[in-house]
């Protein structure tokens, strides 16, 4: 289960090599690129939309944040990838997504306890909402929100223990 190579936009990657740190907002990025490249807004604008959505699908960058607050956070993955490929003299740089099937498999399972964790966290908020507009149905409400909470918290903890297992593998797949 390994996943085939890919171009990353020369421009881009040296963006993303400018970025201090591990996160950066939407809009730091489209002015990093205005200001680095000959692009006017707009076109940064498309350049950092047209990257993003490739990285994401490819896992190696994530997103948080409302629509018009969004936070990219780069992969420890991605991160490696940046800082070992060489720059070569092309607009498009291959860059190498091959993992071994472990990798993916932790990655895939973090990414299934992220979500199930959001939906939970979904349901929570709903009953704490529904408590206050139907108090003639609050033991219900209390036994389904408990219920939400100690599956929440079993999922915390399930994805905690794969970010510890991913961080603490990580410098091995290094050397």
């Amino acid at each position: 289960m390994t996943s085939k190579p890919f171009s990353l936009n020369k421009q881009f990657k040296e963006l993303l090599q400018c970025v201090e740190g591990t996160s950066i907002r939407r809009k730091e990025l489209i002015q990093l690129a205005s200001s680095t490249t000959n692009l006017d807004i707009v076109q940064s604008t498309r350049l950092v939309a047209r990257n993003v959505s490739r990285l994401t699908s490819k896992g190696l960058l994530s997103a948080s944040g409302e629509r018009n607050a969004r936070t990219y956070h780069l992969t420890s993955e991605l991160i490696l990838m940046l800082n070992s490929s060489s720059c070569g003299s092309s607009d498009e740089e291959t860059i190498d997504t091959s993992q071994s099937s472990n990798e993916v498999h932790l990655l895939d399972e973090e990414k299934k306890a992220n979500a199930e964790l959001k939906l939970l966290l979904g349901e929570i908020d709903a009953y704490q909402e529904y408590l206050g507009l139907l108090p003639h149905k609050r033991p219900t409400i209390l036994k389904l929100l408990d219920e939400s909470r100690e599956k929440a918290t079993r999922f915390y903890g399930r994805l905690n223990a794969i970010k510890k297992i991913i961080q603490s593998t990580q410098p091995e797949g290094n050397f």
